[in-house]
């Protein structure tokens, strides 16, 4: 049985990102072009932007420990990112231009 915070999908967890936080305006997945099982890279676009990174970490962080207080489990591991402009923020600290493969979870395109 599953318990009621279960996430089956990456589709999923990014609309839930985007209801607990009505600043974000996608949500995208970095596509691992490496072999080796890594977290999957969600990267929040907010509208408006942070003002800089610290304003991004911290908006991340509330989204990490509402999904703790919720309960909520996701079935794949994920790590959180946002942008800025062109520039990417990664979880473990590392900025990069946008030069990865995306593909937007949320919202879903229209068909």
């Amino acid at each position: 049985m599953k318990n009621t915070g279960e996430i089956d999908t990456e589709k999923d967890l990014a609309a839930q990102l985007a209801a607990w936080d009505g600043r974000i305006s996608e949500v995208a997945a970095l596509k691992n072009d490496q072999k080796e099982p890594e977290p999957l890279n969600l990267i929040c676009s907010f509208e408006p932007e942070p003002s800089c990174d610290i304003i991004g970490y911290f908006w991340i962080a509330n989204l990490l420990v509402r999904m703790e207080f919720e309960n909520f489990d996701p079935q794949q591991p994920f790590d959180l990112g946002f942008k800025i402009g062109k520039q990417i923020f990664l979880p473990d600290g590392r900025s990069v231009r946008k030069i990865h493969k995306e593909t937007v979870l949320w919202p879903e395109p229209d068909e």
